[in-house]
This record gives C-alpha cells, sequence and structure tokens, in this order.
C-alpha cells in the first residue's frame, strides 16, 4: 500500500469520525443535520479517490470518476444549505424551501454529469502515473457551477460575521471560513484546474486537505458552546490511537507481530470504549451542577431583589405610620397631663392604655425602620467620645418604672472612680442598651435584673444579667436573626417581634463592637455581654 493511498484512508477514517461523531452528539439538531450531509458528502468524494486510484489495471474506473465529479456538486450545494442555519437560522425562507432552491440545480447538473458526455468523457489507466480524465466541453460551466456555490456560501457567513454582535457566533465563523477557504482552495486547484491541462499528479491533494475542511468547521461547532469539547477531544484522541495501532499493523512483517497489534488494537478499542463513556458521565455530572449553581444563582438574585423590595416597603410604610402614632400619642399624653381638663377616672385609664399600646407600636416602627436603613446601607453613625457610665445610668432611671411596674429589682454594678469613655454613637447605644434591659424585663417573670459594668485589656464591657426564661441550646444559634423568637419567650411576653437583637448585634458591629449571650438553659437566666474599645 503506498503512502498517498494510507494517508487517504487516514483522512477518510478521522472524517467519518468527526461527521458521525457530530450528528451522534448533535441528533435534532438543524446545524448538524445540515453538516452531516455536507460531511456525507466530503466523505463520498475522499472514497472515490481512493477507489478511483487503486482500481486494478484493465478495469473500468470511469463509474468511480462520476462519483468523485457528482459528490464535488453535492459538497458544495450542501455547504451552502448548511451557511444557511450555521451559526444561527437566517430569516425568510423555510428550510424546505431553502433545500428545494439549492439541491434541484445540483440534481440537475448530476443528471447531465451521468446522462452524457459533456462534462466528463472518459477516464483510463495510465501506468505508472496517475489516472487520466478525459473532460468534455461543459466542464468549464462545471467548474464555474462548483466555484459559484462555494463563493456564495463564504459571502454569507462573511454577511453574517459582520451582522452578528455575539462573540461566540464570530468565532465560530472565523474558524468556519479558514477551514473551508484553505481546503476549498487546494481542491479547486488540484481537482479542478490542473486535471484540466492533464496534469493528474496532485489530483488527491484536494481530498487530503478535505480533512482541514472537516476538523475546522466541526471544532467551531464544538468548542463554541454547542456541545462538549472534553468528550470530542478524548473521542479523537482514542480513535487516533486506534488508527495509529491500525497502520502499524498494516506495516508487520511477520505474522507474530500482526497478531500482536491485533490483540492490542482490541485492548484499545474495549478500553477507549470505557474511558468516553466515564468522561461523558464526567461531564455530564459537570453541566448538571453547573446548571444547578446557574439556577441557584438566579433564584439568589431574585430573592435579594424581593427582599430589597421588602425593605424598600417597610421603609416606606413605617415612615406613613409614624405621623399618625406621633400624632396619637400626643394628645394622648395631652389628655393624661390634664392639658384638656378633668378627665373621668374611666375614660383616663382607656386613654392610658391607648398610649401604651401607641408607644410599643412606636418601638416597633422603629425596628422597621433601623432593619430597611441596615439593609439598604443607610444607616448613619455620629460617632463621638462619651462616658458610658452615665448613659447606662440614664437609661436605668428611665427603665426604673417599668422594672417596679414588672415587680422585679435591678442592680447596676461598676467600681466606683473608674471612668468608661468610648467612642461610638450615643443615641444608638443608648438604643441597645434600653433594649437588652427591657428585653431582661420582659422575659423575666419574677427575680431580678443586674447590670454590670467593668473594664479590661483596653476594652469596655457591659452585661445584662436576669432570671428569666432562658434560651434553649437548640437555639442559641439562630437568636440573632431576624423575625426569630425563642420558643418560651411567647409565653412571657406575646409583643415582641424578634426584630430587636438583630438590630443590636447590626449596630454594635458596625461600631466596631461584639455582642453574644450566655444562657445554661430554659428557666435559668440569660446573661448579654456587649464590648466596645475604651477610648484613652
Amino acid at each position: 500500500m503506498g503512502s498517498i493511498n494510507l494517508l487517504l484512508i487516514c483522512v477518510i477514517l478521522l472524517s467519518s469520525f468527526f461527521g458521525f461523531t457530530l450528528i451522534f452528539h448533535g441528533k435534532g439538531s438543524r446545524v448538524s443535520t445540515a453538516y452531516a450531509a455536507n460531511v456525507v458528502a466530503i466523505l463520498a468524494w475522499m472514497s472515490s479517490m481512493y477507489f478511483y486510484r487503486n482500481a486494478p489495471d484493465g478495469t473500468p474506473i470511469f463509474f468511480w470518476v462520476l462519483i468523485l465529479y457528482a459528490a464535488a456538486t453535492l459538497i458544495a450545494s450542501s455547504f451552502l444549505y448548511f451557511t444557511h442555519f450555521f451559526p444561527t437560522v437566517e430569516t425568510g425562507l423555510r428550510p424546505l424551501r431553502k433545500a428545494f432552491q439549492v439541491f434541484v440545480p445540483n440534481l440537475i447538473l448530476i443528471g447531465v454529469l451521468i446522462a452524457t458526455n459533456t462534462i466528463v468523457v472518459t477516464a483510463y489507466h495510465n501506468p505508472p502515473f496517475e489516472p487520466v480524465i478525459v473532460f468534455g466541453r461543459v466542464y468549464a460551466l462545471y467548474v464555474v457551477y462548483i466555484m459559484a456555490y462555494f463563493s456564495f456560501g463564504f459571502f454569507r457567513l462573511f454577511m453574517k460575521y459582520r451582522r452578528s454582535s455575539s462573540p461566540v457566533e464570530r468565532k465560530q465563523i472565523i474558524y468556519l471560513l479558514s477551514g473551508y477557504m484553505v481546503a476549498s482552495t487546494v481542491a479547486f486547484i488540484s481537482n479542478l484546474f490542473l486535471p484540466w491541462i492533464d496534469i493528474f499528479t496532485f489530483n488527491w491533494l484536494g481530498q487530503v486537505a478535505g480533512i482541514i475542511m472537516v476538523s475546522f468547521s466541526t471544532y467551531a461547532i464544538f468548542r463554541y458552546k454547542l456541545f462538549n469539547v472534553r468528550v470530542i477531544t478524548t473521542e479523537v484522541l482514542t480513535f487516533m490511537l486506534w488508527i495509529a495501532i491500525l497502520v502499524r499493523a498494516q506495516f508487520s512483517v511477520t505474522a507474530t507481530e500482526q497478531y500482536a497489534d491485533l490483540g492490542l488494537f482490541i485492548l484499545t478499542v474495549i478500553f477507549g470504549i470505557f474511558l468516553i463513556r466515564s468522561v461523558m458521565k464526567e461531564v455530564r455530572q459537570r453541566e448538571e451542577i453547573q446548571k444547578l449553581a446557574e439556577n441557584l444563582e438566579i433564584a439568589n438574585e431574585q430573592l435579594r431583589d424581593v427582599d430589597q423590595m421588602k425593605s424598600e416597603f417597610i421603609s416606606l410604610a413605617t415612615h406613613q405610620i409614624r405621623s399618625p402614632l406621633t400624632a396619637i400619642k400626643g394628645y394622648s399624653s395631652l389628655i393624661l397631663e390634664g392639658d384638656y381638663g378633668a378627665v373621668p377616672p374611666q375614660i383616663k385609664d382607656v386613654v392610658k392604655i391607648i398610649f401604651d399600646s401607641c408607644q410599643n407600636l412606636v418601638v416597633i416602627v422603629n425596628e422597621f425602620l433601623d432593619i430597611s436603613r441596615i439593609e439598604q446601607g443607610r444607616m448613619k453613625y455620629e460617632k463621638t467620645q462619651f462616658e458610658l457610665l452615665d448613659l447606662i445610668k440614664k437609661t436605668i432611671e428611665e427603665l426604673l418604672p417599668n422594672v417596679e411596674r414588672a415587680g422585679l429589682g435591678i442592680e447596676f454594678h461598676h467600681r466606683n472612680g473608674e471612668t468608661y469613655q468610648v467612642y461610638a454613637d450615643r443615641n444608638k447605644m443608648q438604643q441597645i442598651v434600653s433594649n437588652l434591659i427591657d428585653n431582661a424585663i420582659k422575659y423575666t417573670p419574677q427575680g431580678g435584673i443586674i447590670v454590670t459594668l467593668s473594664k479590661h485589656a483596653g476594652k469596655v464591657m457591659f452585661t445584662v444579667k436576669d432570671t428569666g426564661v432562658g434560651i434553649d441550646p437548640a437555639e442559641k444559634e439562630k437568636l440573632f436573626a431576624k423575625f426569630i423568637r425563642t420558643r418560651d419567650a411567647s409565653k412571657v411576653n406575646v409583643t415582641g417581634t424578634g426584630l430587636g437583637l438583630y438590630v443590636a448585634k447590626q449596630m454594635i458591629e458596625a461600631q466596631g463592637g461584639e455582642i453574644w449571650f450566655k444562657s445554661e438553659g430554659t428557666g435559668k437566666g440569660t446573661t448579654f455581654y456587649v464590648e466596645l474599645l475604651e477610648v484613652a
């Protein structure tokens, strides 16, 4: 077997692999179907060249010549048809009508080729040189037809390249144009023009160059998002290994070497199939994971949008609620203080309920406003240096009536003569201290509260310890989350929203501090710790 024939066999096998791999991976796709027709035509063109060159002396070769030149016309027409779909389908004509327009002239030309001797007259052996083909008087029309179809296909791809705004599509078109233009140029010279002037030495070169056409265009389709490259690469390498072993078997001298090569070929086929299946399975799993991750990211983005809209709604709604609450609270206070004259005790008790309920609503509204500001990044902190001891004393004094009304005791421990200077937002810190002490009052049915202020290692710490309902260890992780209350909290206080500790944590951490708690369990009380940097 000559080197040219061996080269043709390798090219035919590789082209077959590329084409049928694409059909297998892209079944159902118009792109792959149209391209498969082009690959089949290329394979027929390559195979007929092989049989035409290797027909035994004295046997007719005209049949293979007819197939050779008929297949060439089909390559041109199927390529033009393929450009209608690649990389995206052109608008306008339907696929069936487009196929009719492209292939009907092609079939007419094939009929002329087979039924008359106006394109190819005859062919005969010419040992030891390449076989000779004699062309008819309308062969020039045949050449014009093929070149016109290819030129129009190139023009269509070029226009698609110019109109496309997608980098992926533009790269696909570049690869396809590169492969077809290089291969078709070689084929025009070696298969159309040189034989026309009786030079048949290189008439096989177009078929060999056809592998450039097939590989470049297949790569363009596979590489840029239509199919998975990793699977294709594995299949290509495995298939090339099989070809290499088959070629080695052809050059084996002894029967032992041939049997060894055959055994090796069988083993590589078995292991190659398992390897390809394994890679395909892994790729599918990765694609599924990637798809799930993308879906999760989309869902998270939608949740973030919903959360943002919720925050904006809360901000708007609470702003609108504040004004009437302020009015209700203000007028209730004036009535209770006697600014509108003496009020009967029964009415005064009702107004007191209105005032207290309004005060609770104001606290809830302020908490919602704080959440919306925190989540939208609009919470502002006006930091100053101040004495934390004075702030805690003042807060305890303000809350003392609530402590006494609940029948509890409260103690404040600190070292006399010590200063507890911190750099923070005074109003925010007062809100945090008030919130912690108020929580201790609400969730302590009996006993008392101990507030402690201390400092160590350059930090100031205050704690609020109660003898209340405590916290179940199973619920510790979620205590600082939004809208979360412990299971036993509602038994003692039904008005809580589960927002106070979340707001306190966000405010403390925004000022460079820390907040945490400890509890021995349900019914054993809770201690909250807040730590800030001390200012010397």
